[in-house]
């Protein structure tokens, strides 16, 4: 009895440990976020193809998740997930030039292995990619037990594309680590799940990125072309104030100047806008353009007009040109958030446009209605009037400027309007 039990145990023993044994070599890194909502990367390297196998997992409440092999983003070969529905995975191998999107390549041929899905909130990515030990300009180092690696998330906008190109927005943090390459060679297969790092370091600690020039840029754009321009042009046309008129144009003009060298900066690290060839780009550097001849046509104006009191061609070219870019500048804000992929805030953006409109027509409304009504005393026909009245009261002893005031203020009124 003790003999057979003793046989039974030895077998389980052997069955463990041949199973142990056949787990694919591994290392393991998972980036703990301490709210339960962790990202995992365990490496595979068959020690006899070129081919690396892996398993990714993360939270998709970020848009995508990303490994990269590589000490920093410039040169590195960066695998990236993303939802291609709602239970679909995309992954997209890609290279990075620098601290910029990185871009698909095709030189690196990725397949999806059987468990790849979305589940409870969950990418679970299983993959084998093969051509993908060396590339432009870096390489796995598979006798090192210190390989360096990257680590990113994206932000949350509910982002799902099939595209291998997809625009990718910045990370929401990121982070570096090195893994030991020596023990996660060995037979081919994609990583067991585990639970705890094995074979990784981390290098430095989580750090969460923020994109603070993008909304300042708009900031300024939204603050230039729907408050400072619009109230400056009030001043002119409505109020006839040309000092106030000229101060609050050229803030505006300083402002978008400024937003401008914010945009261009912005622009080189997104691979949909960093050849300068959209819309609102193109938009926009011309409406600048014109920004700076419309500043030259208000110097030169002033300065006939200061001399000979006289509108000419040029009033007419710069008053026009000014409502034109107007209009220029609030369209193409609209086109912005589109490129910026916050198309959420175009309807409030718009709300705001059309408030301000109603707010500056009602002003305008307002001055001219009292411009008129005085105008109609203030013409030689009401003055020949009031001349001719005057006289005609003279001439009958009647002197309403020099009636006495009344004798007492506080006497009670006659009976008939006194109340019973």
């Amino acid at each position: 009895m003790l003999f057979s039990q003793g046989l039974l145990a030895a077998g389980a023993l052997a069955a463990l440990s041949a199973l142990v044994s056949s787990a694919p070599a591994a290392s393991t890194y998972i980036v703990d976020d301490g709210k339960g909502l962790n990202m995992t990367f365990s490496l595979n390297v068959p020690k006899d193809s070129n081919d690396i196998y892996f398993h990714m997992s993360g939270p998709t409440g970020n848009d995508y998740i990303a490994f990269g092999i590589g000490s920093d983003m410039k040169n590195s070969l960066i695998f990236v997930v993303y939802a291609s529905s709602s239970t679909g995975i995309t992954l997209s191998p890609r290279l990075a030039t620098g601290n910029f999107e990185p871009s698909y390549t095709d030189a690196v041929q990725c397949d999806l292995l059987p468990d790849t899905r979305i589940t409870n909130d969950t990418y679970i990515v299983n993959a084998r990619c093969r051509n993908s030990r060396s590339w432009k300009d870096g390489s796995l180092d598979v006798d090192s037990n210190a390989q360096p690696f990257i680590y990113a998330a994206g932000p949350n906008n509910d982002f799902q594309s099939t595209s291998m190109s997809a625009n990718l927005r910045r990370h929401q943090f990121f982070g570096k680590f090195t893994m030991d390459i020596i023990q996660a060679t060995g037979d081919a297969g994609v990583p067991t799940v585990t639970n705890k790092t094995t074979g990784a370091t981390d290098v430095g600690s989580r750090t969460d990125d923020h994109n603070y020039a993008v909304g300042f840029h708009a900031l300024l754009m939204v603050g230039v072309f729907v408050f400072i321009f619009p109230i400056g042009a009030m001043f002119r046309v409505i109020f006839s104030r040309v000092i106030w008129h000229w101060l609050l144009q050229s803030l505006g003009f300083m402002a978008a100047g400024l937003a401008v060298i914010l945009g261009i900066y912005i622009s080189r690290f997104y691979n949909k806008s960093n050849k300068y060839n959209t819309a609102h780009q193109i938009i926009g550097l011309l409406v600048i353009l014109y920004l700076v001849a419309q500043v030259v046509m208000g110097i030169v104006h002033h300065r006939r007009f200061t001399k000979t009191k006289m509108k000419t061609t040029l009033t007419k070219v710069h008053s026009i040109g000014g409502r034109i870019i107007m209009i220029l500048g609030v369209v193409n804000g609209s086109l912005g958030f589109g490129l910026a992929d916050d198309r959420k805030y175009i309807i409030p953006y718009v709300i705001l446009i059309v408030a301000v409109t109603i707010f500056t027509v009602g002003i305008q409304y307002c001055v001219n209605r009292r411009r008129v009504r005085k105008a109609v005393y203030d013409n030689p026909h009401a003055d020949n009037f009031r001349q001719e009245w005057t006289a005609q009261q003279n001439q009958a002893g009647i002197h309403l400027s020099n009636a006495p005031p009344p004798s007492n203020t506080d006497a009670a009124p006659p009976p008939y309007m006194q109340r019973p």
